[in-house]
């Protein structure tokens, strides 16, 4: 495979483009994706206006790359719970936790449901979501399904890319649960509900192998 050379010069720009990231995550936060300008993230960022559309040459296509952004940290986050500190059986489970510690940032989910709402109105801001945030994030937890998932679950009802849609939709929405009422939704509610599911899963795995050869066998006549 070949080696990526980073000069100097990369990694200025690599610099630059965080630094101008970090500075819209606060302009984004403090007025909301509708209420910020790429003005408001020049002088944030103190950087020149042709420095910034260098870059992100809209306000969207800035929006989307810190989304991305804050998806690749919430998925590393979750892997590094793996690595850390989870037993095999609780591996799904805390990365789910860990992904939604920082989905659910007070700061971070409200400008996420602006532009969501935003997205279901806006053909193109919609498929920007499609692009950045919803496919990456599926990709991602199939990827770590297909290295860390439970024994069992050859010929569940689910395949690897459904359980890896309905993982990532269950954590949006208890996202969204905890923000407006976080005493119903407690640490270990997503693992423990992703252990109903896998366990599901196993369960008909098992319970199809197990017919499969009366099936299959030939009838007497």
């Amino acid at each position: 495979m070949a080696t990526t050379i980073r000069t100097p010069q990369h990694e200025r720009r690599a610099r630059t483009r965080s630094a101008l990231l970090a500075a819209a995550a606060r302009v984004f936060a403090d007025r909301g994706y509708h209420g910020a300008t790429l003005e408001d993230v020049v002088v944030e960022a103190g950087v020149s206006k042709g420095a910034l559309y260098h870059y992100f040459p809209s306000k969207q296509k800035l929006f989307l790359a810190l989304l991305e952004e804050r998806l690749g940290a919430g998925m590393d986050d979750a892997e590094a719970l793996i690595a850390e500190r989870a037993p095999e059986q609780d591996q799904v489970g805390l990365a789910a936790e860990g992904f939604l510690r920082r989905a659910g940032h007070p700061r971070w989910l409200p400008l996420l449901l602006e532009f969501l709402a935003y997205g279901s109105r806006d053909e193109q801001a919609g498929a920007g979501v499609v692009e950045h945030f919803m496919r990456p994030a599926r990709e991602r937890v199939a990827a770590m399904l297909r290295r860390v998932a439970p024994e069992g679950l050859d010929g569940a009802a689910l395949s690897v890319e459904e359980l890896s849609v309905g993982i990532a939709a269950l954590g949006n929405g208890l996202a969204i649960e905890r923000a407006f009422d976080p005493e119903s939704v407690p640490g270990d509610l997503v693992g423990r509900l992703l252990g109903v599911l896998i366990a599901g899963l196993q369960a008909q795995s098992a319970a199809t192998a197990t017919a499969a050869p009366s099936n299959s066998s030939p009838q007497s006549g």
